[in-house]
């Protein structure tokens, strides 16, 4: 694999108690997509409608990690769902 290609594209996400934000890059890296989204069930929807179906899901462990894991799950198909939890540096 070319150093700096990824082989997948990934669905970031900064999450937020009200609203959070996604960015969808391609294997190259390149933004594809970026939005905000509301943490209630038609935020989720509005997520699994603008995130393509192979993609990576990653966001940071923090409070909202679970919650919003769990709901995920329920709005995608459970296939689909790969989350990277990464721990926050202090």
């Amino acid at each position: 694999m070319a150093k700096g290609v990824i082989n997948m594209m990934v669905a970031g996400m900064d999450l937020g108690d009200r609203e959070s934000l996604a960015t969808v890059l391609s294997p190259t890296g390149e933004v594809v997509d970026r939005f905000r989204f509301a943490m209630n069930d038609e935020g989720y929807v509005l997520f699994a409608s603008r995130v393509p179906r192979d993609v990576r899901i990653a966001f940071e462990a923090t409070v909202m990690a679970y919650p919003v894991s769990r709901a995920l799950i329920v709005w995608t198909e459970r296939s689909r769902l790969t989350n990277v939890l990464s721990i926050p540096s202090r």
